[in-house]
């Protein structure tokens, strides 16, 4: 689960905060990671951040920090601080799921390989209550409000006729994806069953999806809350009821753009995923392929016919390697395509989907440093044939000799 807390004290740098938690089958917490960005938008020498982190790491650079306490001083150099460290502070929302096979509970481990109708239910817990202060009220207990948005991923091979309430189904054909969302707390701070304009509001705190199966395999389920989309919806702007009926309509518009854009994020993750895959075997073959002409080089009396056979393979590599590189490419593209569509939903949603547009970012620096590093195995590929060619007229020159 990848979730937005708060960002607490800071005193020099704008800070982005994302925090990664792995959990078992059921939604208990394994670990939880923490990972910041700050912002030195001046080019500061040092920022001063603030954290209960431990394990704390540079993860994209080689500056150091001092630490005193809580505080953490960054020699950055002008340069944007990026780190992360282990938390054991409590989370602000939880997330909990639970199965059924054929309408009997059952626990993860007894549903896996079976077939017949699988129900999966996610139940939503906000456990950051806070009081405010009411003007001409007394002082109320609400809960911080979250957005959350749970998608999963099953093989179209083994599933079918999957539902899910609250939220969308997307097939590419070799994969499922389920992407729902939940508010919780958000009902019991607004009170809503107390106006019956609102009843008809609905602010679900949990997601099921039922779906038919021959052997039950879920590949992956990740859960991201946020607290941006309600910053950005401006309710400290609602005068009546009917301002704040339009609002909560605005909120769940604003949730189902951002479900499509994530729907077609992951179709270029995919491609992407694909792409590195094939570009990996390619050079996998091409490095089989360089070493059989280093073999042919010290053995030259049977150097031809090792050389006949190294030259095979290192075309088979480089023509691997070539599928890879236009696969990577197309992934690279749909990726793109889907990072914009996020975009286009983050900007009447939330800080959430700047993340999702953020990490597309990441994982297309990443689809460079692919791309580089193809490049320089086709550099070294050429400079390969020209080994080969040497060895050639070598072996010329020795028939030349012997006849």
């Amino acid at each position: 689960m990848a979730a937005e807390p708060d960002s607490g004290k800071q005193e020099d740098p704008d800070r982005n905060q994302t925090v990664y938690v792995t959990t078992d089958e059921n939604g208990n917490t394994e670990k939880i990671i923490v990972s910041n960005h700050l912002n030195n938008r001046d080019g500061k020498d040092q920022l001063i951040d603030y954290s209960t982190l431990t394990d704390i790491e540079n993860v994209k650079g080689d500056e150091e920090y001092t630490q005193d306490g809580d505080k953490l001083t960054w020699k950055a150099d002008g340069s944007d601080i990026y780190y992360q460290g282990v938390s054991n502070e409590e989370l602000p929302v939880s997330v909990t799921y639970s199965y059924k096979l054929d309408g009997k509970d059952v626990t993860a481990d007894e549903l896996a390989g079976k077939s017949g109708t699988v129900t999966i239910r996610v139940d939503y817990k906000n456990n950051n209550k806070v009081t405010e202060k009411v003007e001409g009220a007394k002082d109320q207990e609400v809960y911080t409000p979250f957005a959350m948005l749970t998608g999963m991923i099953f093989d179209s091979d083994s599933v079918s006729n999957i539902k899910v309430t609250n939220g969308k189904v997307v097939s590419d054909g070799s994969r499922s994806v389920v992407i729902g969302y939940g508010f919780p707390g958000l009902d019991e701070s607004l009170k809503l069953e107390n106006y019956e304009d609102l009843k008809d509001i609905d602010l679900p705190t949990y997601i099921e999806v039922t779906l038919d199966t021959d052997s039950f395999k879920m590949e992956n389920s990740m859960t991201v809350a946020t607290t941006g989309v309600f910053s950005e919806l401006g309710l400290d702007d609602v005068k009546d009821l009917d301002d704040l009926k339009d609002k909560l309509s605005d909120l769940k518009d604003a949730t189902d753009k951002l479900v499509d854009g994530s729907s077609d994020l992951k179709d270029g993750a995919s491609d992407l995923s694909d792409g590195a895959g094939q570009l990996y075997d390619g050079t996998k073959d091409l490095k089989d392929g360089t070493s059989q002409l280093a073999d042919g080089a010290s053995q030259l009396s049977d150097g031809a016919s090792q050389l006949s056979d190294g030259a095979s393979q290192l075309s088979s590599g480089a023509s691997t390697l070539k599928n890879g590189t236009a696969s990577l490419a197309s992934g690279a593209s749909d990726l793109s395509s889907g990072a914009n569509q996020v975009n286009a939903g983050a900007g009447s949603v939330n800080s959430g989907a700047s993340q999702l547009a953020s990490g597309a970012a990441q994982t297309n620096q990443g689809a460079g440093q692919l791309k580089d590093g193809a490049s320089q195995l086709a550099a070294g590929a050429s400079k390969t044939n020209d080994g080969a060619g040497q060895l050639k007229t070598g072996a010329d020159q020795l028939a030349a000799g012997a006849s």
